[in-house]
C-alpha cells in the first residue's frame, strides 16, 4: 500500500472510530418509546352497488333495499354495431369522426354496507356518529419524542408545584403557576423566579409565598420535584429500534466505504441487501399476488378461512393455466428439464411484449405525434399570444430538426447538415435535463442518508426534536 492509500486508511478508519464513540459516550443513536392506547370503533358505510357489476359479487344482495336508475351511454357505431364507449370492446379502436349516439338505459342497483374499525381519535371518526360504537382498545409502541417529553414534564410539574402550594395554603395564579413550571422543565436561570413574582405585585403584598419562592430557587429542592416526575416516567429505551438505528448506521458507512475502494465491509453489506430485498419481495410476491390472484381463485373457501377473510366468489378453473405455467418454470431449476421452462417464459415474454407494444404505441408514440400538431399561431379571443406562439414554434422546430439528425438516407452536408446541427442541440438539451433530474433525485437520497447518520444515529442535528435522551 502506497503512502497516499495508507493515509486516506487512517483517516477513514480515525474518522468512523471517532463518530462512534461520539455516539457511544452521548446516548446517541438511541430510541426512546412509549405506550399508546388506540380506541377503535366498528363503524358501517353504505353505498350503491349495479347488481351486474363484478363489485356486486362480493356481496350478498338478497334482501337488500333496491333502486332502478336511468343512465345515459354513448354509443359508437362500428361497422354495423353500437359499441359503449366505456366498454372493453371500444378499448384500441379510434373513435374520431365516428357517427355516435346517447341512449338511456335503466340500471338497478342494490344498497349494501361495508364495515371498518376507525381510530375514534382519528379525522375518519368525524365522519361518523360513534356515541355507541362496538369498541375495542388497542396498544402499541410508538417513537417518542422530545416535545412529548417537554409536555409531559410541564404538566407533572405544574401538577406537583400546585398540590406543594396548597400545601403551604398559598394562593397563587395559573399564570405564575405556569412561568414557574416552565422555568423549571426548561432550566432557564436567566430571570429568577423572585424578580417575576414581584413584576406581577406578589412580593408586595404576599409575604410567604416570597418565602415559598425563596426555596423553590433552591436546586436541590427542584431536583427532587424534577426526580419525582422522572420515577413515573412513561419513555421507556427500547432495545431492538435502537440496534435497529445502529445495524442501518453501519450499513450506510460500509456502503459509503466503496468509495474509498472495494473492500469485504462493502461486499458483505451488499450481499445482504441483495439477500434480504430478494427475500422481502418473494414474501410479498406470494401473498400478494399469488394467493389472492391464484389460489384464491381456484378455491375462495379454502384461502377464506385461513389467510384472507371475507373472500367470497366461486372456483374459476381457468387459473389452472397459469398454474401449470408457473410450475412448468420451476422445471428450470432442474439439469435435464430445462427445455420444459422455455415454453412457459416464451408465452410470458411474448403476450408482455404485445400488451406493452400496444401500450406504448397509444400512451408514447401517438400521443407525442398528437401533441406535437400544434398551431404556430395561437390566438385566445382574437388576441396573438406571443409567448404562446413561441414556445410551440420552438417545439416544431425541435421535433422536425431532431428527425432530420436521425435521417441518414442523406449526407448531413449543406442545409441538411446544419439543421441536423440544430437537432442535436435539441437532444443534447433534452439529455442534459434528463441527466440533471437523475443526478438531483441521487443527491436527495444522499441528502436523507447524511441526516440519518447526523440526526437519528450521531445526535449532531435535531430539527424535529426527535429525541429525548438529556432533556
Amino acid at each position: 500500500m502506497d503512502r497516499q492509500k495508507l493515509i486516506w486508511t487512517v483517516v477513514f478508519a480515525v474518522g468512523a472510530l471517532g463518530l462512534i464513540i461520539n455516539a457511544v459516550t452521548r446516548d446517541a443513536g438511541s430510541v426512546y418509546v412509549k405506550n399508546v392506547e388506540h380506541e377503535f370503533a366498528l363503524v358501517k358505510d353504505w353505498k350503491w352497488v349495479g347488481t351486474n357489476t363484478e363489485v356486486a359479487k362480493n356481496y350478498d344482495l338478497k334482501g337488500k333495499e333496491t333502486k332502478i336508475e336511468s343512465i345515459d351511454h354513448e354509443f359508437v357505431l362500428i361497422d354495423t354495431n353500437w359499441i359503449d364507449i366505456k366498454s372493453e370492446n371500444a378499448i384500441g379502436i379510434n373513435l374520431e369522426d365516428k357517427e355516435t349516439k346517447i341512449e338511456s338505459i335503466e340500471h338497478v342497483f342494490a344498497k349494501v354496507f361495508d364495515e371498518k374499525w376507525v381510530d375514534i381519535k382519528s379525522d375518519d371518526a368525524l365522519d361518523y356518529d360513534i356515541d355507541v360504537p362496538e369498541n375495542i382498545i388497542w396498544s402499541s409502541t410508538d417513537n417518542a419524542n422530545a416535545k412529548d417529553f417537554i409536555q409531559y414534564k410541564l404538566i407533572n410539574t405544574k401538577k406537583y408545584l400546585s398540590e406543594f402550594i396548597q400545601k403551604n395554603n398559598v394562593n397563587i395564579s395559573d399564570s405564575l403557576l405556569n412561568v414557574i413550571s416552565t422555568r423549571w422543565v426548561s432550566n432557564d436561570e436567566s430571570v429568577s423566579l423572585f424578580s417575576i413574582i414581584q413584576e406581577v405585585g406578589y412580593g408586595k403584598r404576599n409575604a410567604s409565598l416570597r418565602q415559598l419562592i425563596d426555596d423553590m430557587e433552591n436546586p436541590h429542592f427542584r431536583n427532587e420535584f424534577l426526580e419525582q416526575i422522572n420515577n413515573k416516567n412513561p419513555f421507556i429505551f427500547s432495545f431492538s429500534r435502537t440496534l435497529g438505528i445502529w445495524v442501518a448506521a453501519m450499513f450506510t458507512l460500509f456502503i459509503m466505504s466503496f468509495l474509498f475502494k472495494d473492500n469485504p465491509f462493502y461486499k458483505f453489506a451488499e450481499s445482504v441487501v441483495v439477500g434480504v430485498s430478494a427475500a422481502y419481495w418473494m414474501v410479498v410476491g406470494f401473498w400478494d399476488v399469488i394467493v389472492p390472484n391464484l389460489f384464491g381463485k381456484l378455491s375462495p373457501s379454502f384461502i377464506s378461512s385461513w389467510a384472507m377473510p371475507g373472500l367470497t366468489g366461486e372456483a374459476d378453473f381457468w387459473y389452472l393455466v397459469p398454474l401449470v405455467l408457473g410450475i412448468m418454470l420451476l422445471w428450470r431449476l432442474a439439469p435435464s428439464g430445462t427445455w420444459i421452462s422455455r415454453w412457459p417464459l416464451a408465452f410470458i415474454i411474448g403476450t408482455t411484449a404485445g400488451i406493452r407494444l400496444m401500450g406504448f404505441i397509444h400512451a408514447d408514440f401517438l400521443s407525442q405525434i398528437r401533441n406535437s400538431i400544434i398551431p404556430l399561431a395561437v390566438f385566445e379571443n382574437g388576441s396573438f399570444l406571443f409567448w404562446d406562439s413561441f414556445l410551440n414554434l420552438v417545439l416544431i422546430i425541435g421535433v422536425l430538426t431532431a428527425i432530420v439528425y436521425f435521417f441518414f438516407s442523406i449526407e448531413h452536408k449543406g442545409v441538411v447538415g446544419k439543421t441536423a446541427r440544430v437537432g442535436i442541440w435539441f437532444l443534447m438539451v433534452t439529455f442534459g435535463a434528463a441527466f440533471g433530474y437523475t443526478v438531483m433525485g441521487r443527491i436527495a437520497l444522499l441528502a436523507i442518508r447524511l441526516e440519518f447518520l447526523f440526526d437519528d444515529w450521531l445526535w449532531i442535528i435535531d430539527p424535529a426534536m426527535n429525541r429525548i435522551a438529556g432533556i
